[in-house]
């Protein structure tokens, strides 16, 4: 779904060149590995990182050559940077910093982490590109449709408070040092990215409708059936990630895909693949959830020459998640 010669300028832009992915368990991180086997891309040295995670089996699988470090340990910048040292013009995919609500709420301290203190000291490295993964939740509060000149209306008492700022300064510290000593650069607000295969600890709302359904063979939705969203699959957003570093000039896009659907649509779907009853509940389990989420991509699909009309249905993409 990118065009031919983006494509190859992508190929000979990564592969056989040294690389870091920061959260290489998560969605992004297991999508960018579809991207690799997809278009035959094998970064040399590949060096990952997770929170408390080993890396999953497909990364295993995918090369015996990998550094793997873990951001919960004591002295994880310290071995980042002596192991990043050696190397230059580095091509960071950073996409730690949580993509689910659940979690970082459940442990604030942990995101600001991820994307501030983590985050600064790549400004002492010898980077090629940087790609830092933000979030559509920083639109919060935005009722019309979202572009990257949208005035950002949210304030710390919102719910998810801690996340949205701390993704606005990781924005900023990528903006204003890092960009100081790194060749492209760019910031990703990605939105409704789900991964390539089910996650275990993934309890966002399409996973929870599958996993339900899996589990009670019936897909229930705990309120929230009007609400509007844009799903995109998880290889398509780190498709048009890579290919907007290598093709565009950007330094800030909105990331988000083309399947508009009302979340009691996307329960029928999920039931109507698994086969089973679907209930859609009145009452609304998560208030802090905002009902419709409008997020402007024309820039990135511009950039990265993403071809939308080569995508499949979100049904297709939602069986591939369930199958894998």
């Amino acid at each position: 779904m990118i065009d031919i010669k983006a494509l190859s300028k992508i190929q000979r832009y990564f592969n056989g060149k040294p690389m870091i992915i920061e959260g290489c368990n998560g969605s992004l991180g297991l999508s960018i590995l579809n991207n690799f086997n997809s278009f035959k891309i094998k970064p040399n040295p590949l060096i990952l990182t997770s929170y408390k995670s080993n890396i999953d089996t497909g990364w295993k699988k995918f090369s015996r050559n990998i550094i793997h470090l873990k951001a919960s340990k004591i002295n994880f910048i310290l071995n980042r940077k002596k192991i990043l040292q050696k190397y230059k013009n580095i091509n960071v995919i950073y996409c730690a910093g949580y993509g689910r609500p659940n979690l970082f709420m459940m442990n604030p301290e942990a995101v600001l982490e991820a994307n501030i203190y983590n985050l600064i000291p790549y400004k002492f490295l010898n980077i090629k590109s940087f790609a830092y993964i933000s979030s559509s939740e920083i639109y919060s509060g935005i009722k019309s449709e979202a572009f990257e000149t949208s005035l950002l209306p949210t304030s710390p008492q919102h719910p998810r408070g801690i996340y949205i700022e701390a993704k606005r300064l990781g924005e900023s510290i990528v903006e204003n040092i890092l960009s100081r000593n790194i060749k492209r650069y760019a910031s990703y607000r990605v939105a409704l990215a789900f991964p390539p295969k089910l996650l275990k600890d993934d309890n966002r709302v399409l996973s929870d409708l599958i996993k339900n359904g899996k589990k009670y063979n019936r897909v229930t939705l705990n309120g929230g059936g009007d609400f509007i969203r844009q799903y995109q699959y998880g290889p398509n957003c780190t498709m048009k990630i890579l290919s907007s570093i290598v093709n565009g000039k950007s330094t800030l896009y909105n990331n988000s895909g083309n399947h508009i659907v009302k979340l009691k649509d996307l329960a029928k779907i999920v039931g109507s693949i698994l086969g089973v009853k679907v209930v859609i509940k009145k009452k609304l389990k998560d208030k802090s959830a905002p009902k419709t989420v409008l997020i402007n991509s024309d820039l990135l699909n511009k950039e990265s020459k993403y071809l939308i009309s080569k995508q499949c249905s979100l049904k297709f993409y939602i069986e591939e998640m369930i199958n894998n």
